[in-house]
């Protein structure tokens, strides 16, 4: 853990005026997991989205009962989605739909 917090964080040029844009080491990046999740089996990626949908619906359950106070974050449900559409989880993507609406 100490290499962690000797690193600098990571930096980018940001389409405003090229100024240096900070990332923490928390920051999700979205197209290494696009990539890791296009190299899955497509048995892999139905199990992987699974997985997450039924995250989700534990953490919105969680919420609407009062037990928890913290809901998922809107862009990570939306990646989601598009990690399923990729993985051609059409089934997995309505019936996640339908849980949502349910819950």
């Amino acid at each position: 853990l100490e290499h962690l917090a000797t690193e600098p964080p990571d930096r980018e040029l940001c389409p405003s005026g090229g100024k240096v844009k900070k990332h923490s080491r928390g920051e999700f990046n979205f197209e290494a997991t696009t990539a890791k999740m296009q190299a899955l089996s497509y048995f892999d990626q139905h199990v992987v989205t699974y997985q997450c949908a039924m995250t989700v619906i534990e953490m919105l359950g969680s919420y609407s009962s009062g037990s928890s106070n913290y809901l998922p974050v809107q862009e990570h449900v939306a990646f989601l989605f598009d990690l399923m559409e990729l993985a051609l989880n059409i089934y997995g993507l309505i019936d996640f739909c339908i849980q949502v609406h349910t819950t």
